[in-house]
């Protein structure tokens, strides 16, 4: 037994080892940390590379998990209760600063989790609970439903119609129609992301605001350069090509390799255009193409899964963009920053050096969190005064 255990460790320090040298070198704030979350990554994606190789056990069952579920509470400055609206479990969290005849900011929260994992019950808890005490205003977090079990773009119409309900009944919630906010990290924020658009165009209605913290913005490709730069820990490019198999319910084991070699996009005056106009030719086309998968996965270059490739964004609510330097979606989120502010949206971009994708958590990288958290604090406030 003495000699597993000693093995373990050795291995694990071994393995420490080599992960500090894949962990870019500008990632120096909490550095041991992500060096941590990095190897556990690793060791994870290991038993998601044997299962799917030698027992046809998809990877995503490994992340079918989240941290342990906080359980409805009060922490002194914020109290929380579930609730559901419009069919769909929300937690919401309200700062005691609130009075019940006073109406406050309203944020909804969309969590990330690759369109598959997470909740609004374990990790995502005391995110929340921390972004109502510091705005002051009410959070909604909406616990949609996930993939593959419920595919694109199921989680994305949960979202929305929770949204179009509070919109329209704010006054219930008690917040003020004019100062409500979406937000979201990672896939999250593709759902807020692609609501943004969808409240302007079909509903002309224009929010206070859209927070995007290191979202997905497009599916075509996993080639643009921070896609190699920084394939690393909580997020690698063969991680997030397998995330998009399973947020279109076809198998990871059967078409991970095509999607992240990019055939499943065929040439068409479309998808050139996409790769032209919006990727700005960063990346090229692949030369080949699964016309099966490519007709399974067809939604990829539509605005509802890939927000950057929106033909008019010229209608869309105030942004800020929150991004990290050394992640896989740092450039597309670049790109739809310069997007928007060529089509004169009003947008902000902040990319936080020496943070990897997931900082967005007291836990991982509380210094990258907490100035996250005082930008986020200082856009709700510019349009609540």
């Amino acid at each position: 037994m003495k000699r597993l255990l000693l093995l373990f460790g050795v291995s694990l320090i071994l393995l420490a080892l080599y992960m500090d040298r894949q962990v870019p070198e500008h990632v120096v704030l909490h550095r041991a940390r992500v060096v941590v979350i990095s190897s556990l990554m690793n060791v994870i994606h290991t038993l998601m590379y044997i299962g799917e190789t030698f027992f046809n056990y998809e990877y995503y069952h490994w992340l079918k998990f989240d941290f342990p579920i906080q359980p409805v509470m009060d922490n002194g400055d914020v109290k929380a209760r579930n609730d559901v609206i419009a069919d769909t479990p929300v937690r919401i969290y309200t700062p005691y600063s609130k009075t019940e005849s006073s109406i406050s900011p309203g944020i909804l929260f969309f969590h990330g989790g690759g369109f598959c994992c997470l909740s609004i019950e374990g990790f995502y808890h005391d995110i929340a609970m921390d972004l109502a005490n510091r705005t002051g205003s009410i959070v909604i977090s909406v616990d949609y439903r996930l993939a593959p079990e419920y595919p694109h773009p199921v989680g994305l119409n949960d979202c929305f119609a929770v949204t179009k309900y509070v919109y329209e009944h704010s006054n219930q919630y008690g917040i003020d129609q004019n100062r409500l906010y979406i937000s979201g990290d990672s896939s999250g924020g593709n759902f807020a992301a692609v609501i943004n658009d969808m409240l302007a165009e079909k509903h002309s209605i224009n929010l206070a605001g859209v927070i995007l913290v290191y979202p997905t913005l497009q599916m075509a490709t996993f080639d643009l350069p921070s896609c190699h730069t920084e394939s690393f820990g909580p997020l690698t490019r063969t991680l997030m090509a397998k995330f998009l198999t399973t947020y279109f319910n076809v198998s990871s084991t059967k078409y991970h390799q095509a999607v992240l070699e990019g055939r499943h996009v065929c040439r068409s005056d479309r998808s050139i255009e996409i790769f032209s106009k919006y990727l700005k030719d960063k990346v090229s086309m692949s030369e080949e193409c699964d016309v099966e998968l490519s007709q399974k996965m067809a939604a990829v270059l539509d605005k509802t899964a890939s927000p950057l490739f929106n033909d008019d964004v010229s209608g869309l609510s105030r942004t800020l963009i929150l991004l990290a330097k050394a992640d896989v979606l740092r450039d597309e989120g670049i790109l739809y920053y310069e997007r928007l502010k060529e089509k004169g949206v009003d947008v902000q971009l902040k990319i936080y050096d020496s943070a990897p994708h997931g900082f967005f958590s007291d836990g991982l990288c509380p210094t990258q969190y907490n100035m996250a958290m005082d930008e986020i604090v200082v856009f709700v406030n510019q349009s609540s005064s």
